[in-house]
This record gives C-alpha cells, sequence and structure tokens, in this order.
C-alpha cells in the first residue's frame, strides 16, 4: 500500500497502542505460570501475534478476547519439543529460544525473510560453552538440550533481548540462577523492564550492568492491564513539539520503559511539556544524545532534529543497522531524499536545520519505523509524500495511520507498491 501524506500541524489528542515490549513480557510470563491469567489492553500488532502463536505451540492456552488475552499457563520447564513461527519478530526468536534450551528434545523456530540476518551470536555462543543444540539454517534455528539453573556467562551481547530471554527462561527452574556480561548490555533499560515485569507475576529477579541474579521457582498467575507504549507515543510527541499541539493518553508517566527518555529530550530542545502534552516553544535547539540504550527513539528525534535551530549529533546509532533494516543508513537516507541534510559518520549521525521538502516518493522498506518516520517528517514538510509500503507499520501499530488523520493531518491511499 502507497500513502500520500500532506503537510500539516497536528492538534488534538491521540492514545498510541499499548506497549508492545511489556505485552511481549507478560504474555511469555503468564504462560510460564500454573493458573489463569489475564492480559488486558493488547493491540493485536503482527509482533505480539507472533508471540501468541509461540506460547501457544510451547503448551499454553491463549483464549483472544476482546482487547484482552486470557491465558492458561503451563510448567515450561519441561515438555516436548516445540515448533514455532517467529515471523519477523526479533523479541519472540529472542525471547522464545531460551526456552527452547530448557527443553532436552530439539525445538524449531522459524522466522520470515530478513529475520535469522539479526545478531544472534550470544545465543549460538552460550550453547557452544554449555554443550546445548544450536543450529542456524536458512530462515531456521534448531535448539534445545536440557538447560539446567546455574551460574553461566554471557557474551557477544549485541542485544538486552539475549538477556531477558535467559532471565525469563531460567526463572522457570526451581534453583537460582546467574549471568555474568562480557560488557554492559546495550538497552540494558528493557532488560530492566523484563526484571519488572517478572516481578509481577512473582518472580523476583536483579539486575545491573555486571549481570543478573534470577531467583527461580517459577512465576504466579495475574491480572495485568499493559500501560501505553513510549517508543510509539515519540512520534506524536514530536509533531506537537515541532510546531503542533498534541496530548497523549492512556501513558504511565512513571514508566520504566527506557523510550520515556522522549520526554526528557524533547524538554532540552525547548519544547514545551505539560504532563502528557507537547507544544512548540519559543526556542527548538539542536542536541547531542546517544541513543544506545533507547534506540526506538533515535529515528522521531531525528525527525525533530531536521526543525531545529542548530545542528543535532545522534551518537550510539550503530545498533540501528540490524534492525528490521539498516535503520542508521535508511533515516539519513530518507531525511535527504526528502529535501533535508544529514550526514552518516562513523561514530554517529548529523542532522541539520533544514525541514524537508517533501514533493517525493519514499520507500519504507518493509520496514514499520521506517514508515512512521516518514510520516512525521511528510507532515513537516512543505509538499506531499508519497510512502511506499506504508501498510508494514502492521507489524507494531496496526492503527498508526488512522490516528495520524485524527490529529488533523491528510492522507489518501495512492495505489499498491
Amino acid at each position: 500500500m502507497n500513502i500520500k501524506v500532506y503537510p500539516g500541524t497536528a492538534r488534538g489528542r491521540v492514545r498510541p497502542p499499548s506497549s508492545k515490549s511489556m505485552a511481549h513480557r507478560a504474555i511469555i510470563c503468564a504462560s510460564a505460570a500454573c493458573g489463569e491469567s489475564r492480559i488486558g489492553n493488547i493491540v493485536m500488532s503482527d509482533d505480539i501475534s507472533a508471540t501468541i502463536g509461540a506460547v501457544r505451540a510451547m503448551g499454553a492456552e491463549v483464549n483472544e478476547a476482546e482487547g484482552c488475552l486470557e491465558i492458561k499457563g503451563r510448567d515450561m520447564s519441561t515438555g516436548e519439543p516445540f515448533g514455532v513461527r517467529c515471523g519477523l519478530s526479533g523479541s519472540t526468536l529472542r525471547f522464545i529460544l531460551p526456552f527452547a534450551l530448557l527443553r532436552s528434545g530439539v525445538s524449531s523456530l522459524e522466522g520470515q525473510k530478513g529475520l535469522l540476518r539479526r545478531p544472534m551470536g550470544a545465543y549460538r555462543d552460550f550453547c557452544e560453552r554449555q554443550g546445548l543444540f544450536y543450529e542456524q539454517l536458512p530462515g531456521l534455528i534448531k535448539a534445545g538440550g536440557g538447560l539446567k539453573a546455574g551460574e553461566y556467562s554471557l557474551r557477544d551481547i549485541e542485544s538486552s533481548q539475549f538477556v531477558s530471554g535467559l532471565m525469563m527462561a531460567l526463572a522457570c527452574l526451581e534453583r537460582p540462577s546467574g549471568l555474568l556480561f562480557d560488557r554492559r548490555p546495550p538497552s540494558l533499560p528493557y532488560a530492566m523492564m523484563t526484571a519488572h515485569v517478572m516481578g509481577l507475576f512473582g518472580s523476583e529477579a536483579n539486575i545491573s550492568r555486571k549481570g543478573a541474579y534470577i531467583n527461580g521457582g517459577g512465576y504466579r498467575p495475574l491480572d495485568l492491564e499493559i500501560e501505553g507504549d513510549w517508543s510509539q507515543a515519540a512520534f506524536w510527541a514530536v509533531l506537537g513539539a515541532a510546531g503542533g499541539d498534541v496530548a497523549l493518553e492512556g501513558l504511565n508517566e512513571e514508566s520504566v520503559q527506557g523510550d520515556i527518555m522522549i520526554r526528557y529530550a524533547l524538554n532540552d530542545m525547548g519544547a514545551l511539556s505539560g504532563g502528557l502534552r507537547f507544544t512548540e516553544g519559543s526556542t527548538f535547539r539542536g542536541f547531542s544524545l546517544d541513543f544506545t540504550d533507547f534506540p526506538d527513539i533515535a529515528l522521531p528525534m531525528a525527525a525533530a532534529a531536521t526543525c531545529a535551530d542548530s545542528p543535532s549529533a545522534l551518537y550510539g546509532t550503530q545498533r540501528l543497522r540490524a534492525k528490521e533494516s539498516d535503520r542508521e543508513s535508511g533515516i539519513v537516507g530518507l531525511i535527504n531524499k526528502m529535501g533535508g541534510r544529514a550526514e552518516l559518520h562513523p561514530s554517529h549521525i548529523m542532522i541539520y536545520p533544514c525541514r524537508p521538502r517533501g514533493g517525493t516518493t519514499v520507500s519504507s522498506g518493509g520496514d514499520h519505523r521506517i514508515a512512521m518516520t516518514a510520516g512525521i517528517l511528510a507532515c513537516l514538510a512543505k509538499e506531499p509524500t508519497v510512502i511506499e509500503g506504508a501498510e508494514c507499520v502492521s507489524k507494531s501499530y496496526p492503527g498508526f495511520w488512522r490516528d495520524l488523520e485524527s490529529l488533523g493531518i491528510k492522507t489518501e491511499i495512492t495505489g499498491e507498491n
């Protein structure tokens, strides 16, 4: 699907979808709790559907009611091998693989084209050193071997998802376990979020930059409402701060989500933020910020940088290279294609004050966050922009284009790719 987005000023109220990151973790913990849990405020994105399919394959019963999931969990520390389809969800793949390691047989995890190009070295190295089975084939990983509780080192950590996956799986075992990191994991706040959600389900885990301690003993059932997603809210916050007036709903102002950093980043630029309302301030300054711990807000902040009164430097963007696409070069190319000015350097991205011109056609490259960033840039531009492959937002935010229109931005579907 191609969509044309017209320049406009965003005004109004919008409710971002529930936190995809928290929902993944809650669904998995509920599935490993012996009993019945209810997870409310669920948005059925492609990624969440993949995780639901995965826990069903592992033996949990999941009933999809309106806006919620009723989950009857089971002891995930034992059982028969399973086969799951992860789609394009890196979270599903990296969170579920350690559960395959708990079982003595060999389970299979399939991924759509591109998913298994994402780094998996931490798990490969872990399995080799522990004598567990791990085999990566085109579009498929096979793993198993009967992981036991113990003290382990985790190396080659290119994502905190490796830490989170092992933490959630090891918690199913009766005895405590520990993980020692060879270096501070990137996106450490996401692993802290994992520990937080595990704690809600009765499983204690403590984490620092050096390692993690998992108490073990399993999970307890829980009824839980998923809070709003700060990584998705970031797009609307930028539209408000860059000249609009946008109020956000359904968000936790004391959230453990690392992407809540968008509030402080925009405030430092000079935007006015009253609670969850974002409007333009008297100045909108450039910034220098390291996105190692919150890569998902790097793209909306790159869009904000085009409207600043001075250059901006985005550090820690190397992690964007191994996402659904190479987002580091993708955002630079997108801004330049739309008439802005951005430069890719070995250690950072530089973005200069130059609002996008628009009047062109850009491709999402099948990446949901590139598509959404293109939509935000199109609003800030002088002429309409056509975005190819706009339907890929269904991976995380199926209602994105509808919500954009609700803020007064004109869009129209112009055809298929």
